[in-house]
């Protein structure tokens, strides 16, 4: 059995997001899509929907990297929380 080592999601016409490494130590990178000019929220939360962080995008058109170090918070899962002006996108 083969295990991905990223999540994705895509939209109607391309791949927006991904997170990566899956499993991870608490270190995350998230890839991510946005038009020029795109406002975006980028959160973790835990399972509570406490936040962990919370970050503002914009985007340049073309993939940007977001690096998010949750090292310092309890073990545990955590959520994604990924908002456009269009559409919000959650990976648990």
């Amino acid at each position: 059995m083969e295990v991905s080592k990223s999540l994705k999601i895509e939209n109607e016409d391309r791949e927006i997001l991904k997170l990566y490494p899956n499993p991870n130590n608490g270190k995350f990178t998230v890839s991510y899509y946005l038009k020029e000019g795109q406002k975006a929220k980028l959160e973790f939360l835990n399972l509570n929907g406490s936040n962990h962080t919370r970050k503002s995008l914009i985007g340049t058109g073309d993939w940007q990297e977001d690096h998010t170090d949750l090292t310092n918070q309890s073990d545990g899962a955590c959520i994604l929380h990924f908002i456009t002006e269009e559409r919000t996108y959650y990976i648990t």
